[in-house]
Order: C-alpha cells, then structure tokens, then sequence
C-alpha cells in the first residue's frame, strides 16, 4: 500500500470501465490504472474551471501504482484524489481507487506529482492560484 500523508479528499470522478479496456487476460491493464487517474485529475481542474490549454497545463512529473485487485468490465469505478505536498509549481495527489459496488475494497492506489508548464517557453510557472487556494481550503 502507498503510505498516505495527513490528507483531505479534492474530488470524487465516477468512471465507467469499458470493454475495449480489458486486455487478453480478461482484465484492466493496468497502464490504464494510470489512465484512469489522469482522468480524474483533469476532470477535477475542468470542475475548477482550469482551463488546460496548449499553451500551459500540468504535466506528470512522477507517478507510481500499487495494483491490489485486478478490474474487470464492466464496472463503475471510484476514483477520489488527495492533496499532499503543494510547491510553488508542483502538487502531489493521492489516488484510490474502488468500486462503486464494493466501495469496502480497494483496488489500487496512486501518487501522480503535477508541475505547471507554460509549453511556449518550456519552463515549470506557478501553479494557478484558483488550485492553490481550493487545496489550502482542504489541506490539513
């Protein structure tokens, strides 16, 4: 399990599991795991109005998984975000994900490390403060 800090929930992203998401093995690959996660994060910026654009967006600077259960199709997936660290440029974000069906059993945990980027100049800026302040509001 990934050892999650002192946190408090940003957003909850309802999913539904597609049948072209299974692999041979009748199962998610779980590169999608980290689909899945990205899906949230966006949905949760597009929620604050962010408007993630060519010229500037956050960009993954590190993300891991642990796999606990497989995910099969079809399923209604939960995926809830956690604020951790906040940077001047970057955000940690935890991620569990369960089912809405079994919401007793997770599936698999995450940690994503966004950084804000102006793509024109290619340099990290600072986070938007409309982030900034909706994380501080929840932060422990």
């Amino acid at each position: 399990m990934i050892n999650y800090p002192p946190t408090k929930l940003l957003f909850t992203h309802r999913l539904q599991v597609r049948w072209s998401d299974m692999d041979k093995y009748g199962r998610v690959n779980h590169a999608l795991y980290f689909t899945y996660m990205e899906q949230a994060e966006t949905a949760w910026l597009e929620s604050l109005g962010i408007n993630l654009s060519a010229k500037e967006s956050p960009v993954t600077a590190k993300a891991n998984c642990a796999y606990h259960l497989p995910i099969f199709a079809p399923m209604t997936l939960i995926i809830q975000i956690y604020a951790g660290q906040i940077g001047r440029s970057s955000l940690s974000l935890f991620h569990t994900i369960y089912a809405e069906q079994e919401k007793e059993l997770i599936y698999a945990q995450g940690h994503t490390v966004i950084v804000w980027v102006n793509h024109q100049i290619g340099k990290s800026i600072p986070l938007p403060e409309k982030i900034r302040q909706f994380v501080e509001l929840r932060h422990d």
